[in-house]
């Protein structure tokens, strides 16, 4: 259904002024008070009639996954073949009862055997599977990025505040040899003394996030390696409970990016899904998330429905770094747009928040399991042409930030120099900011309260930070009113949307 302007702009922005009891802290009327000037500032503001959108529910007119849109047909078919798979990613059937291949054979499992992944008659998980639904929708996943040079700008877990999220999610461990690996010791003690925060807040759970990247190599190592037979996926099942019991865990974060991407690689669909599924069944008590990807065209490719839908307790999507700086794609663009640009065509109309939320949605993940990924980095370019300054412009390079990465404080710095020029987009409804040749695409206050109304507007499960580290946790920017302010913004106006 359509939605104007005022009526998005009033629904985000209608914030009642009492202070809720875990808010408890001194800064807290501060964050209240920044919450208010944004909302001043907004009814201020009119959106052009070009900038309206439409959140539409009717997902009849979205077309279905096709499984490999870039492989040719002879490639999939005789890949399927050799390896025991079936074309076509399961559907309901026509009676409305379980699932169905493309024969219209009810299928609901993948079997991993030693030497492929095929379909079997039933998930082994459904009987052990509880319920685990959070019980409000206002969730808060933080993603929480342990040090890696132990110094006095490092962000240590007890400088967290143990209310500020309802899920911090310690990251990352690698896998390497089928087990949980964790890079020192060190590493080890501060998993234990971020689990020790629930001793302030014992409403708080605490994940341990396991993390591969993929590199375009058909590789044996990490999670390839892990489902690429029933052996090492036993071993690995076996070490995460150990690491699950000896830390005391909440639950696991599986962070796979991605699974048969960017290279077409059916073992690790296939074996992603076998893979939630088995942790699943030995986790039946755990909380268990994934991290996954925000562009149609890697969900198409790296992961099956059914398996998310109903093995993992909620979906993580990055939905960020839409757009940065490649060699191979030197233009400007927002890190995480709510909408597409106007003049964005084909691929790129693609590209953002909204398309990518109702994708997930349309293909069968309810929304409650849903948590919109919301950044406190931006990206930096290097102009091409100063005059030449909005989205789409020519760049020759990286910008300010280690690697093009712009923390809340850097942003900051940036856009409060006094000739620096920050603009609001009403297309994206995201701010960018340009000085000379630099430029910059970040959130603030007002994007991340736009985002947190789309999230509530739809009913999705909440909100997920990535990550604590980029945002300014010592309080010390000029911009900041408190410490955490983006993730403190987003948990205030969570709750004030309930």
């Amino acid at each position: 259904m359509a939605r104007s302007s005022s009526r998005v702009i009033t629904k985000v922005f209608l914030i009642s002024v009492c202070v809720f009891a875990v808010l408890a802290r001194p800064e807290d009327a501060k964050v209240q008070n920044k919450l208010s000037a944004v909302k001043s500032e907004k009814f201020a503001t009119t959106l052009p009639a070009t900038t309206v959108k439409k959140v539409d529910l009717q997902f009849s007119s979205i077309q279905q996954d096709e499984s490999f849109p870039n492989v040719s047909e002879d490639v999939v078919d005789e890949a399927f073949n050799d390896m025991g798979f079936m074309r076509s990613e399961p559907y309901k059937c026509s009676n409305g009862e379980g699932l169905c291949d493309p024969t219209g054979q009810q299928i609901k499992n993948l079997n991993i055997s030693s030497q492929t992944i095929k379909y079997s008659p039933d998930w082994t998980a459904e009987n052990k599977t509880r319920s685990k639904r959070m019980d409000k929708l206002n969730n808060l996943a933080c993603y929480y990025l342990m040090p890696s040079d132990y110094t006095l700008e490092t962000l240590y877990p007890d400088e967290i505040n143990p209310a500020l999220c309802t899920h911090l999610i310690v990251t990352a461990a690698r896998v390497q040899n089928n087990r949980v690996y964790f890079e020192t010791t060190y590493d080890e003690e501060i998993l234990r003394r971020a689990v020790n925060l629930r001793e302030q807040n014992p409403k708080l759970k605490v994940l341990l996030s396991l993390q591969h990247f993929s590199d375009g190599s058909h590789s044996n190592e990490g999670f390839p390696g892990v489902v690429a037979n029933k052996d090492n996926l036993d071993q690995f099942i076996f070490h995460v409970v150990s690491v699950v019991n000896e830390f005391y865990l909440d639950g696991i974060d599986i962070n796979w990016q991605f699974p048969s991407w960017p290279l077409l690689n059916l073992e690790e669909k296939y074996g992603f899904a076998k893979l939630l599924e088995t942790l699943r069944y030995h986790l039946p008590d755990s909380i268990l998330t994934a991290a996954v990807a925000a562009p149609i065209r890697i969900i198409k490719q790296s992961y099956l429905m059914y398996p998310l839908a109903n093995f993992v307790d909620f979906i993580n999507v990055m939905a960020y770094d839409y757009f940065s700086y490649r060699w191979y794609f030197q233009i400007t663009g927002p890190n995480s747009p709510l909408y597409s640009p106007r003049n964005e065509s084909e691929y790129f109309q693609d590209l953002n928040i909204n398309s990518s939320i109702h994708y997930w949605i349309s293909n069968g993940i309810p929304t409650e399991k849903i948590l919109l990924g919301m950044p406190t980095h931006g990206h930096s370019y290097k102009l091409k042409n100063e005059d030449n300054n909005g989205f789409n412009a020519p760049t020759t390079g990286l910008g300010i930030g280690e690697g093009g990465y712009v923390t809340f404080s850097e942003s900051c710095e940036f856009k409060s120099h006094p000739n620096a020029t920050t603009v609001f987009d009403l297309e994206t409804l995201t701010p960018y900011a340009y000085h000379k040749n630099d430029w910059i695409s970040f959130d603030d206050e007002k994007s991340l309260a736009f985002k947190v109304d789309y999230a509530t507007t739809l009913n999705l499960g909440g909100a997920m930070v990535y990550s604590l580290n980029t945002d300014d946790y010592s309080g010390s920017s000029q911009c900041s009113i408190t410490k955490f302010p983006l993730t403190s913004i987003i948990q205030l106006a969570l709750n004030n949307n309930v």
